[in-house]
């Protein structure tokens, strides 16, 4: 059944509200070893809740750099959110091995190679500076305004893998997003019929099956809240089931929840959408070990829930 709950009315907040949940963004491993107490938003059990490690939360914290599986030593990693000029400064690298690279995507920067900035350009010269040779190879996306984690593969072999689990839906993806306004539901399954224009790059939310329509699905947890009731904002943690076109932004939009500065989708100003790559897991394509990274937003308006 698709969520169609009137939200309650929604503008720009300032700062301030409650703090972000404890357990939002606890220290952990990339080979995961214990039981998580996030709150993810794992899917639901038959009675319709959220897994019991997704009611424990409690703070806003990130994850440490994950270690590698080589003989060398971790990479140190050092927040960057915003990238505005080519070069491997821009980039934040979590993990790196001989078969795939774990970064944090800059905003303003290029999932796939083109002009200005772009990912696998940044993680070569990243590798170069490190006296490493070779390519690297995009198998998933996140759009140019978002920022936030992403894998990307160091040998055919390995983007395969990968390639092979996303369309699976094996590998997880989890986001942080502001909205303007509050949900009807502090967590829910959204479920829509989507439609994405590429003449004028839009998703719209459509009744109806027809060419080029496709079913788009998501769950969402309130982990903190900010503003006051004339301008309430509200901090969620979204994990797709679907991976479509602007498929959060558009799915809240229609809702009334607009992702806060996305005046693509409704926002009032424009400075990109709030909306986070905070968590991916997948197998690692050689070893088969499962690997999780978990990274927080830094700055602007990601400060006002901490």
């Amino acid at each position: 059944m698709r969520n169609t709950s009137a939200p309650a009315p929604h503008s720009e907040g300032a700062a301030g509200g409650s703090p972000v949940p404890e357990s939002a963004f606890p220290s952990r491993h990339s080979e995961r070893s214990e039981e998580s107490v996030l709150p993810r938003c794992s899917g639901k059990k038959e009675n319709g809740s959220f897994d019991s490690a997704a009611t424990q939360s409690k703070s806003f914290r990130a994850l440490r750099a994950g270690r590698q599986l080589g003989e060398s030593e971790p990479v140190a990693a050092s927040p960057v959110s915003d990238c505005r000029l080519p070069g491997a400064d821009c980039l934040n690298v979590l993990y790196c091995d001989r078969d795939i690279l774990v970064c944090e995507k800059p905003v303003n920067c290029l999932s796939e190679p083109g002009p200005g900035a772009n990912l696998p350009n940044l993680a070569t010269q990243w590798l170069a500076a490190r006296g490493e040779a070779g390519t690297v190879r995009t198998v998933h996306r996140l759009d140019k305004a978002v920022g936030g984690l992403m894998v990307l593969a160091r040998t055919q072999r390995a983007a395969a893998s990968l390639i092979e689990q996303i369309a699976a839906r094996t590998a997880e993806k989890e986001y942080l997003a502001i909205l303007r306004g509050v949900p009807a539901e502090d967590e829910a399954t959204l479920e829509d019929l989507l439609f994405h224009d590429s003449r004028s790059n839009k998703t719209f939310v459509v009744n109806r099956p027809r060419k080029g329509v496709r079913d788009a699905k998501l769950s969402y947890r309130v982990i903190g809240r900010a503003g006051d009731d004339a301008q309430p904002l509200t901090l969620v943690r979204v994990k797709l089931h679907t991976g479509r076109t602007h498929q959060i932004r558009a799915q809240f939009s229609h809702r009334g929840l607009p992702l806060l500065g996305d005046i693509r989708y409704g926002s009032k100003a424009a400075h990109g959408p709030a909306l986070f790559s905070c968590f991916l897991a997948f197998t690692h394509p050689t070893t088969g070990k499962r690997m999780e990274f978990e990274w927080k937003p830094q700055g602007e308006p990601w400060n006002r829930f901490i």
